[in-house]
């Protein structure tokens, strides 16, 4: 699961960087959300459940 190539010695193999790359988006999605104090438009959400839905996607090929 883990190359030691990188300055700390753990760096995820290639088939797990979309995975990381999608859940770090995800997470700067919902703190925008957190930090905007606003109304939570529908499109902030549509964003996020596809963003979801990619993750999911991602989970499911790399389990097979």
């Amino acid at each position: 699961m883990f190359l030691n190539d990188d300055e700390l010695g753990l760096m995820p193999s290639d088939d797990k960087l979309p995975l990381i790359y999608l859940r770090e988006h995800r997470r700067e999605l919902v703190f925008a959300l957190k930090e905007s104090r606003g109304r939570i438009t529908r499109a902030q959400i549509e964003e996020i459940a596809a963003v979801q839905q990619a993750i999911r996607a991602v989970e499911i090929v790399i389990s097979e």
